[in-house]
């Protein structure tokens, strides 16, 4: 699935916040190519989205939701991940997005959180348009708007709502019966999320990149591991990493590191992005060669918050090109150097912390042209997201 917008109602610190992820027009001096669904070269979305903003302002959390939502849509039930910021209300979120058959969905939860901690949905509306071959996404959006608001359902249209009482629960049987494809690979702070399906360890990913952040690896060996499953014997990859003074450690295909503590915080970091990189990659290879490209979500959160700021942008740099058609990429950093990415404007989204509350920035909705320089416009806080010192330079 592909995010063409999203609205959240007291989730975390969004108290009421709302985020477009497409654009209405092509733009001139595009850097960026592949920014459109498959098969309909005018429904253009936000394929790569670099989100920053202060400590605390909810960068985790959007990746959070944003996960929930997707494991909701799998599942059909809602997890504590979704947490609820004012007890007392309900919270919700709405969410717009694309898929490979060509079809523009919208998914409304309205849901409260019981005094155990469960979430009790009391409403939801999910409705979906066809994307004509020239639509644009602000068109069948407002086919969205219009079914959501009573219009009929068309032939190719559909819409269903059901709505608790005091006596009768939300039962969901008709929404799961649904069925929605793709994946998605959230590597968040302190935890990973991914379909079943993602792809291990690349050896040749590993070894240039952890090389790379340490000089003192000399090289990487893949070697098998057998493992026993009930009554199988099953052979897995572990790829051991030697260092100059003999030394070495173990990384299983999944990236989990045995001995962490003999890397530094940036190079161990490296390895769970080499695994991330390796997904991606190999995602690229296996899937796009499918006549019906399924849509894949990849989202990296401040991994590489102890990496050069040279390599961070290598990295990611790295990552974008890798990236097939019907995907969508969301990065968090605090790095200012990062803006130096030649990359959209609409690329960028700021999420501004106001008191208790967060909201996002689009910076295309303050910087309309291509040739302007981000970083400048951050540091002169044009988009109002800098933090404020004021109390540290009361220290002073």
């Amino acid at each position: 699935m592909i995010f063409t917008r999203l609205r959240f109602i007291n989730l975390y610190a969004f108290e009421d916040a709302e985020l477009n992820l497409s654009y209405p027009r092509k733009p001139v001096n595009m850097p960026l190519d592949g920014e459109f669904l498959a098969g309909r070269p005018k429904f253009y979305y936000k394929k790569v989205c670099i989100i920053t903003g202060g400590n605390a302002s909810g960068k985790t959390s959007l990746g959070r939701i944003l996960c929930g939502i997707q494991v909701f849509l799998r599942t059909k039930e809602l997890r504590s991940n979704l947490r609820v910021n004012n007890k007392n209300n309900d919270a919700s979120f709405e969410v717009d997005f694309a898929t490979e058959e060509h079809f523009h969905h919208r998914l409304y939860v309205r849901f409260a959180t019981s005094e155990g901690g469960a979430h009790i949905i009391k409403e939801i509306k999910y409705g979906f348009v066809q994307i004509a071959l020239n639509d644009s996404c602000y068109k069948t959006t407002e086919k969205l708007n219009q079914l959501f608001s009573g219009r009929a359902p068309g032939d190719t249209e559909y819409f269903f709502q059901e709505l608790a009482t005091d006596s009768e629960p939300v039962v969901l049987e008709f929404f799961k019966q649904l069925k929605f494809f793709g994946g998605w690979y959230y590597l968040l702070s302190e935890t990973k999320e991914s379909t079943t399906a993602i792809s291990g360890m690349n050896k040749n990913i590993l070894e240039r990149i952890i090389r790379t952040f340490d000089s003192s690896i000399i090289g990487v060996t893949e070697m098998l591991e057998s493992e026993s499953d009930g009554d199988e014997n099953k052979s897995s990859a572990v790829y051991l990493i030697k260092f100059k003074n003999s030394d070495s450690l173990v990384v299983t295909s999944k990236g989990e590191i045995i001995n962490s503590d003999r890397l530094s915080r940036g190079t161990y970091e490296a390895v769970t992005v080499a695994h991330f990189i390796s997904a991606i990659i190999s995602d690229c290879e296996r899937l796009g060669k499918q006549s019906l490209i399924p849509s894949m979500t990849y989202f990296l959160d401040e991994k590489l918050a102890y990496t050069h700021s040279e390599l961070e942008r290598m990295i990611v740099a790295l990552i974008i090109s890798n990236l097939k058609e019907n995907t969508q990429f969301f990065y968090t950093t605090h790095n200012m150097d990062i803006f130096e990415l030649d990359l959209p404007v609409h690329s960028f989204i700021f999420i501004k912390k106001t008191k208790d509350y967060s909201e996002f920035v689009e910076a295309n909705s303050v910087v309309k042209k291509n040739d302007r320089s981000m970083r400048n416009a951050v540091e002169r806080d044009v988009f109002g997201v800098l933090p404020d010192t004021s109390l540290v330079s009361e220290l002073l």
